[in-house]
């Protein structure tokens, strides 16, 4: 019998971000007997991209707004068109980052949040510093967009993602993640800010607040 640890998503529309997604195990319900020692990778894919990709986040906010979280058919497609939607952009990809683990599957419900936590946490640390009230017409748009991919599959399911160091790295990485199956799927999650154009994403702040980051 298929295996919960958690569910559902959420749209957080007034914040510096916007974290849709849910977590979904499926206990490799092909996989017959089920075995806690069975491997699950937990990965990330991250893009920074020049703020004037403008239909991306138009994408993005749609994608939160008619997404279904609540199956593994609804959490596929959620992940497979945000990485369409990407690869739509390479002419705004700045930058790039990727790593995953593999972990035992009694550990992947713990790798994944602390993986989702430490990139929740950089998205606070800007809803505080940029805060609507702050704002001045004096302030520069957007300079940036960066979006997190965050995803968890069994094993078989997400074959090794490339060290990002040009745009074809990026787009393998993408590629690949946005390929895991329905079958193989356990979680994903996907955050982006800047969400409106009311906040403001520089160059100093990519640097400090994404050091894994790397510029292509």
């Amino acid at each position: 019998l298929p295996f919960l640890w958690g569910g559902g998503g959420s749209l957080l529309s007034l914040l510096v971000l916007v974290t849709i997604g849910g977590i979904l195990v499926q206990a490799f319900r092909n996989s017959g007997i089920f075995n806690w020692q069975s491997k699950v990778t937990v990965a990330k894919v991250q893009v920074g991209l020049l703020a004037s990709a403008r239909s991306l986040q138009a994408d993005l906010n749609r994608l939160a707004l008619e997404s279904d979280t609540n199956s593994a058919e609804g959490l596929t497609r959620l992940l497979q068109e945000t990485t369409i939607s990407l690869l739509r952009h390479p002419e705004y990809w700045v930058y790039g980052s990727a790593k995953q683990e593999v972990v035992s599957f009694d550990r992947s419900e713990e790798a994944f949040n602390a993986m989702l936590i430490a990139e929740r946490s950089k998205q606070s640390a800007e809803t505080s510093s940029n805060a609507p009230s702050v704002r001045t017409d004096l302030e520069d748009p957007s300079e940036y967009i960066v979006v997190t991919i965050l995803a968890a599959a069994n094993k078989t399911g997400l074959p090794a993602l490339p060290a990002i160091r040009t745009a074809a790295d990026i787009r393998q990485a993408l590629t690949t993640i946005g390929a895991i199956s329905a079958d193989n799927l356990l979680a994903v999650e996907v955050i982006w800010e800047p969400q409106s154009t009311l906040y403001t994403l520089t160059a100093t702040d990519v640097v400090a607040v994404y050091p894994e980051l790397v510029r292509i």
